[in-house]
């Protein structure tokens, strides 16, 4: 997928996995995951200052207590 694409990403905590879901503006294409725990020494701030980085324009959800979400 392009930067361009992507409308907004959601970081979650599952159990024990930390999950990022890429959503589209295309409301009729799926959102895709991307597990940070499969790759050893992934790290979600690394990710989250690269990403911003390269597309500004993409709004970001995380984890609050209980599943609550923050928009940044």
């Amino acid at each position: 997928f392009l930067w361009q694409e992507i409308e907004q990403i959601e970081y979650d905590i599952y159990r024990y996995s930390r999950i990022l879901y890429f959503y589209p503006k295309n409301q009729e294409e799926s959102a895709v995951s991307l597990d940070l725990d499969d790759g050893k020494n992934t790290s979600f701030n690394e990710l989250h200052q690269e990403i911003s980085q390269l597309a500004p324009q993409i709004k970001w959800l995380f984890p609050e207590k209980y599943y609550d979400r923050v928009e940044i």
